[in-house]
């Protein structure tokens, strides 16, 4: 986006047309990018909403392996207040424990933030991370691609006011010449 700008920003002060139109083709671009990735989320949703689901099982699942993934997953637990793929019980059966990790009990008693000395599943959030993310989706899905085409309606207006000025650039440079 620095670059993108830098283009736009710099092609207006320096009158330079073949920044202002690089800035235009960037512009138009992402413009182009932003619209497809919203119809996508219009007509894709539940094979988005399904991929996404599947990437967060599939995280919790290579969290035993990896410490980078056990990390992700403790933070999606903590930040959307859930607990496992489909609930706390997923890590009694796989780990074997029944302590669960503190990510688990974000909303133990009911209470945001307290922290117990030990988090089971009687404490833990009761909904599981799978169910939380496909909630999250169907809830923002529309939201968020409705907006991404209105941004995209501004930019639009954006591209052309630029390639306006690439025009009267270009006739300046003309009428200078002669």
């Amino acid at each position: 986006m620095f670059i993108i700008a830098f283009f736009g920003c710099c092609g207006a002060i320096r009158e330079s047309h073949c920044m202002v139109v690089t800035y235009s083709i960037f512009l138009l671009v992402i413009i182009i990018v932003q619209v497809v990735l919203a119809v996508l989320m219009f007509t894709y949703a539940d094979t988005m909403n399904e991929a996404l689901v599947k990437s967060v099982n599939g995280v919790f699942d290579k969290r035993s392996s990896d410490p980078a993934a056990n990390a992700v997953f403790n933070n999606i637990q903590q930040q959307l207040e859930c607990c496992g793929k489909q609930s706390p019980a997923d890590y009694g059966v796989i780990a074997g424990v029944s302590d669960l990790p503190d990510s688990c009990c974000t909303r133990a008693n009911g209470v945001v933030g307290k922290l117990l000395s030990r988090c089971t599943i009687a404490d833990a959030n009761a909904i599981g991370c799978s169910q939380r993310t496909a909630d999250l989706y169907n809830k923002w899905n529309k939201t968020i691609a409705g907006v991404a085409i209105g941004v995209a309606c501004i930019e639009v207006v954006g591209a052309l006011f630029a390639l306006c000025l690439a025009n009267s650039i270009r006739n300046m440079d003309r009428r200078s010449r002669y």
